[in-house]
């Protein structure tokens, strides 16, 4: 698994999002659980693959949140 973080706290939680292949989701560290909901974590069947509609548009609203 490949990832990237930052120090994730309260403070910074609207700027974190997390794109993970579907088998991966258990992976996640609990300490992103803790600051993230669901809304923020994009699950993908294959990283590879080319993005839904819904996963660019989830994407779009995690990163236009305020």
């Amino acid at each position: 698994m490949k990832y990237a973080s930052h120090s994730v706290t309260s403070m910074n939680h609207d700027r974190v999002l997390v794109l993970v292949q579907q088998t991966q989701v258990k992976n996640i560290p609990d300490y992103l659980f803790d600051v993230l909901d669901d809304t923020r974590i994009i699950v993908v069947r294959d990283l590879d693959q080319t993005l839904t509609y819904e996963q660019r548009q989830g994407i779009r609203d995690c990163l236009r949140s305020p």
